[in-house]
């Protein structure tokens, strides 16, 4: 999705909230002290903790300069390694998926090393981002514009199944319920659970936010 963003597919984003709300006879939702209608729940204990208006950056895979280093022993006694990143102490800028141009170092190497978005430094970010909208809606409610937002793929007139079937789909909805089956499991769609959306602009691709 991290390239969906930077083709300018992706402008809206969906997390499960985080404790699950209850339904309420009054049907809105209680959003930061506020309420807009959103159809059959209250929220009061799952206040969303981004507004609009926030800046955030955005955590992807990426590639540092450095090294592993002797960390030293678990209790069992097996040696443990620390990742030492050099990048920006030797002048280089951090590297992507999309911009790496040749095979990374194995591990004991000194070079250019993959790295998982969870160890993402400030530093390394290249994609800022500003909320424009957040709104509260059950996954199955998803509509085929929005699903066009959240940056599923079409090619050839239809669009991508994220299953790995050899099928596609024929509209933006579909190839989005194959995208979140594929990565929150097959049940995950049936469930129906309620979901922040966030919609998005994109404000800076590289160094710090305008």
């Amino acid at each position: 999705m991290v390239q969906a963003i930077l083709a300018g597919r992706k402008t809206q984003t969906r997390r499960i909230i985080k404790p699950a709300p209850t339904l309420a006879d009054n049907n809105v939702w209680q959003f930061k002290g506020k309420t807009n209608a959103a159809g059959g729940a209250k929220a009061a204990p799952s206040t969303c903790s981004i507004r609009k208006g926030d800046r955030l950056y955005v955590r992807e895979t990426f590639f540092a300069m450095g090294g592993w280093r002797k960390n030293g022993l678990t209790p069992s006694g097996k040696q443990k390694w620390r990742f030492s990143d050099e990048t920006m102490i030797h002048g280089f800028e951090y590297k992507y998926m999309d911009t790496m141009q040749h095979a990374p170092c194995v591990r004991h190497e000194v070079g250019w090393h993959k790295r998982s978005s969870l160890f993402m430094p400030k530093a390394a970010v290249r994609i800022w981002l500003e909320v424009t909208d957040v709104k509260a809606e059950m996954l199955q409610d998803i509509s085929e514009h929005d699903s066009i937002a959240e940056g599923v793929e079409r090619l050839d007139g239809y669009y991508l199944n994220y299953r790995g079937n050899n099928y596609v789909q024929t509209n933006a909805r579909g190839s989005f319920i194959s995208l979140w089956k594929s990565i929150n499991g097959t049940g995950s769609w049936v469930d129906n659970l309620w979901l922040w959306v966030y919609t998005f602009r994109v404000l800076s691709v590289t160094g710090a936010p305008i």
